[in-house]
């Protein structure tokens, strides 16, 4: 049966920041379902919680030897989630501000490539007129033109 989330026990994190696997997994089996929910109701997407709750569970185990059995343990791993999303929102909004900067650039490249197709149909269109001119009068405009 999984402990209780409000405290787990120091000889439990004293095994895991000695990096006893078992100990990181029975951690795991505590705090998961309830950072889970937690980090879903920030986050309304799943690929994201899960995303969010795998990178977390990685940096607690990379970051074990840091860990003070002492103090607040769940007050340091939602901290890890919490920044982790924080990270995510901030990449999601670069990502859109890059996207519009894409978009705008596309429309701008649109807009002069068929500025540049229409002044050529109407260069095209001039010379055709011009070429109809009788020849005397196409020197003359040309000429002056």
């Amino acid at each position: 049966m999984p402990r209780s989330t409000a405290k787990v026990d120091s000889d439990l994190l004293r095994l895991l920041r000695d990096g006893d696997a078992l100990a990181f997994g029975k951690i795991y089996e505590i705090f998961a379902p309830t950072l889970y929910r937690r980090l879903f109701r920030l986050l309304k997407d799943v690929d994201m919680v899960e995303e969010i709750l795998q990178d977390t569970f990685l940096k607690l185990w990379e970051k074990r030897e840091q860990i003070d059995p002492d103090q607040g343990f769940k007050t340091y791993l939602y901290r890890i989630a919490d920044h982790l999303a924080i990270d995510l929102f901030r990449k999601i909004s670069r990502d859109k501000a890059l996207q519009q900067e894409l978009w705008a650039s596309a429309i701008s490249f649109h807009l002069h490539t068929e500025e540049a197709f229409l002044a050529k149909e109407q260069r095209q269109l001039l010379s055709m007129a011009i070429d109809r001119l009788p020849p005397k009068r196409k020197e003359i405009l040309i000429r002056c033109k």
